[in-house]
């Protein structure tokens, strides 16, 4: 029950996510495109970080929370599809799948690491500052709803996870996993 709880959240993460950032890239080049802003600098990513430090940062972040996200989904997937912790004779292939999500997981971190430089959680972090500075800098009617909504995501999310209530059950009357 709580593996298909966090199965659900992670897919739905996965999506939002990923939607996210086809979003951003999308308004970003339309900006790289249209907007004045000096192209000049010794790598792209110090361009694209002083001219569009919370697209790069959140893009990068929720690339990589995405790819995780994706990770877990198919590990939980065929951990739960397969039965491999209740039969024990499946046990041994259970660990495997569980070794190689792990592995696969910090190899993901370690290579981000060294591609940008810089943790994720740095990147979460100034992430987060960042958002909550231009948040406070314009309060935009757009960003007040956008910051709503991901707080009640979140709220919401967690709840789902972790309080179980009697509207746990499908629409014709069976039990919700």
């Amino acid at each position: 029950l709580f593996f298909i709880k966090i199965y659900r959240i992670l897919s739905w993460s996965a999506f939002t996510l990923s939607l996210h950032n086809l979003i951003t890239c999308t308004v970003t080049l339309g900006a790289l495109l249209n907007d004045a802003y000096d192209p000049m600098a010794s790598t792209a990513a110090e361009m694209l970080l002083r001219e569009f430090e919370y697209e790069f940062l959140s893009v990068s972040f929720f690339t990589i929370a995405s790819l995780l996200a994706f990770i877990w989904i198919v590990t939980i997937r065929i951990i739960l599809e397969f039965d491999l912790f209740c039969n024990p004779t499946r046990r041994d292939t259970g660990r495997f799948v569980l070794c190689s999500a792990i592995w696969l997981t910090f190899h993901l971190l370690e290579v981000c690491q060294a591609a940008t430089s810089t943790s994720v959680f740095d990147m979460a972090a100034a992430l987060l500052r960042k958002s909550f500075s231009q948040f406070k800098d314009s309060r935009s009617t757009n960003k007040v709803i956008s910051l709503v909504s991901f707080l009640g995501s979140v709220f919401y999310g967690l709840k789902t996870m972790f309080v179980t209530g009697s509207h746990s059950q499908n629409v014709d009357g069976s039990k919700r996993d």
